[in-house]
């Protein structure tokens, strides 16, 4: 009887706009040390806006502020960044990274195609764009 058993591949499944709700993930900061890290490096490297949601993510005030492209975006990136670091930290390795939409640009940064910081301005560049754009 074979006692050394494979624990099956791990696909990681990381959301776009229209996943988001109200104070997701905010229960995980303060009590995870590596998510708790993780998100602060990139609220911070959000500058001014990242204080802003930071502000948002943590109390949900305004409730239907987690709605709009300007906040979901960023918040969806950075609790899927953070949850995945966090996860990695206890030893996962998913074998396979699949994002939509915001999701993409969470699993190019896991996969090592740019680092968070060069997320953080990519997803400032996008939330620019966004936020010229007609409704």
């Amino acid at each position: 009887m074979n006692q050394h058993v494979l624990a099956p591949p791990v696909a990681l499944l990381l959301p776009g706009q229209g996943a988001q709700y109200r104070r997701m993930g905010a229960a995980l900061h303060g009590y995870d040390r590596v998510f708790t890290e993780v998100m602060d490096e990139f609220l911070e490297l959000l500058g001014a806006d990242g204080e802003r949601l930071r502000e948002l993510w943590l109390t949900g005030e305004p409730a239907d502020g987690v709605h709009d492209g300007l906040n979901a975006q960023p918040l969806l990136f950075g609790v899927a960044y953070a949850a995945a670091k966090s996860l990695e930290h206890r030893g996962l390795r998913p074998a396979v990274l699949l994002g939509h939409s915001i999701g993409e640009l969470c699993a190019a940064t896991l996969a090592g195609v740019w680092d968070l910081p060069a997320a953080a301005r990519i997803l400032a560049a996008r939330s620019s764009s966004l936020g010229k754009a007609p409704r």
